[in-house]
């Protein structure tokens, strides 16, 4: 926007990029779109690039700014705007909190600006203080930032393969994991006829075949339009597949060029079946098209997977979806196809196996009789924790179920463990009993009116913990565990942490309303949950963060209305 006006009264002179209208700052910041050209500014990687001013640091590592990001194309000519500045590629998960003035109310029923009247940082956490505030601007406080030295899009090859040059990363708060142990593969442009040129031979073709004769039992002459277009584009696939690292894929490839050269080839004479050879071709030029794409290429996403699988992520048993890793690798939907040549080349390799319900990685998973033993585990850790003190009485198998999430034959199998060494006494048709003397110490109770204090202090300071966002929050780590999904270490201890600062608040107000022993049983059970530390196995901290997104719900039911 420019602040000079002509005599016409319209705006003239350079461009104030410094400045933005209010509304379009909203929108902007919310859809993450590029402040110079109002389109989307997303990185090939996922992040956006954000031109920020030195104050915007905050001590931990994160930067707080109301700038929207810009695409590298504008970034050198809009850093000019801001004195001082540093670019950095950063994710941002959702806006933080506004910019805005604070009212009180007075005497008279009038609202008056409060303090001094200037524009101040609100939280979305702060409810006390946004319902009085009168906001201007979004604001995202911006995570994993990585600093760019060059802006200037000019020193590289191309605009497809456009590369900001990074510097060092911004420091990081101590203990803090990062979002992916495995690096994503990077995204490359595969040597190949360029993507433009590919789609203007698809063009041709569509011409070719409108003007061609409909299908019939007798052959006919072939277009030299068409036999030019397949031969020239036959020879450019047999190069493109003799430089692929993919055995699948080179096969995959080699199966479209055979049958565009069989019909093109089998009555050269006295001529072929016209719209089988553009059916054909087609199907090539496509494949053509999907492998001119800046995307990783398929050896990458091979090297991804095989290194999932090795650390553990994706344990032997565990569901491999195409739509589930091409979402994690960001690729466009037409993409997708390379998780599954990739998949095709691990099952080569003998590393993952298809089954009736789809592709799983090679091995036994987790049997019935493990999980039995890692369950029977989990309630000695209740009963040693008090949750459970001696001569108190589990829960039945089936009321068991869903606060472990568990089948009821593995807790049957687990109790059963538990009775075999003496630390319960059950019966058919008699709830499992805690001994007297278990064979082990015993802890004392959680004391209900102090623990919360504990599980604020181990929990996110300033989380959202609505009742909205807790039946979210708690969905999201049930389905993980449910489907077997293996969303990234830094994501499961995120998740803990936000469950337990939702259990810090809901334990006082479910203490005021409920007495019963059941109850503070449950209460109990969820403090020990969220305060006992995670394991170190993947499978075993989704299990642990499911069980405790089910003592949250449980939590939240017993507050009722004071939730």
């Amino acid at each position: 926007m420019s602040q000079v006006l002509s005599n016409s009264g319209r705006p003239v002179g350079p461009p104030r990029r410094d400045l933005i209208h209010l509304d379009r700052q909203h929108g902007l910041m919310l859809y993450q779109h590029c402040v110079v050209g109002a389109c989307p500014a997303r990185h090939p990687d996922g992040r956006h690039l954000y031109v920020v001013a030195p104050d915007e640091h905050l001590p931990d590592g994160r930067v707080r700014t109301a700038r929207p990001p810009v695409r590298s194309a504008h970034a050198a000519d809009y850093a000019r705007t801001v004195p001082g500045h540093q670019a950095v590629l950063a994710r941002s998960p959702a806006p933080s909190g506004v910019l805005g003035r604070l009212f009180e109310a007075t005497a008279t029923g009038d609202l008056r600006a409060r303090e001094d009247g200037a524009e101040r940082y609100v939280a979305y956490s702060d409810h006390d203080t946004l319902r009085w505030t009168l906001t201007s601007q979004l604001v995202r406080d911006l995570n994993d930032c990585e600093l760019v030295d060059d802006l200037d899009p000019r020193s590289e090859p191309s605009r497809h393969a456009r590369r900001l040059r990074l510097g060092p990363p911004l420091t990081r708060r101590e203990g803090r994991q990062p979002v992916m142990t495995t690096p994503l593969p990077e995204r490359t442009l595969l040597p190949g006829p360029p993507y433009g040129n590919v789609r203007n031979a698809l063009r041709e073709l569509l011409v070719i075949e409108r003007s061609a004769p409909g299908a019939s039992t007798a052959v006919t002459p072939t277009p030299a339009q068409l036999t030019d277009l397949a031969g020239q584009w036959v020879k450019a696939a047999h190069t493109c597949a003799a430089d692929m690292g993919s055995v699948t894929q080179r096969a995959r490839w080699q199966t479209l060029i055979t049958a565009v050269e069989t019909r093109q080839d089998a009555h050269a004479s006295a001529g072929t079946d016209v719209p089988a050879l553009c059916t054909a071709l087609r199907d090539l030029l496509l494949a053509m098209l999907e492998y001119s794409r800046l995307e990783p290429p398929v050896t990458g996403i091979s090297d991804y997977l095989r290194s999932r699988i090795a650390d553990g992520t994706c344990p032997p048993g565990s569901p491999l979806g195409v739509a589930r890793f091409a979402a994690e690798l960001r690729l466009a939907p037409v993409s997708a196809v390379r998780v599954k040549l990739a998949l095709a080349d691990l099952e080569a390799e003998g590393v993952v196996e298809s089954t009736s319900n789809g592709i799983r990685v090679t091995g036994t998973p987790a049997g019935r009789m493990e999980r039995s033993v890692q369950v029977a585990q989990w309630l000695r850790t209740l009963i040693r924790k008090g949750v459970y003190p001696p001569g108190s009485a589990l829960p039945r198998v089936a009321d068991l179920a869903r606060p472990l999430v568990t089948p009821i034959p593995v807790i049957s199998s687990a109790v059963a463990l538990l009775d075999d060494e003496g630390t319960v006494r059950s019966g058919l048709g008699v709830r499992a009993v805690v001994v007297q003397e278990p064979g082990f110490a015993v802890a004392a109770p959680l004391d209900l009116t102090t623990v919360d204090r504990r599980l604020t202090l181990a929990g996110w300071a300033g989380s959202d913990t609505s009742p909205q966002r807790v039946r979210e929050t708690c969905r999201r780590a049930r389905s993980w565990w449910h489907h077997r999904i293996a969303p990234a270490p830094g994501r499961v201890s995120h998740t803990h942490r936000t469950l337990t600062s939702m259990a810090a608040r809901l334990i006082p107000a479910a203490h005021a309303h409920h007495q019963p022993h059941q109850a503070q049983a449950t209460m109990r059970r969820a403090a020990v949950t969220a305060l006992t530390p995670q394991p170190e196995v993947p499978q075993e901290q989704l299990w642990r963060t499911a069980c405790l997104a089910a003592a949250v719900l449980e939590l939240q039911e017993l507050a009722g209305d004071a939730a």
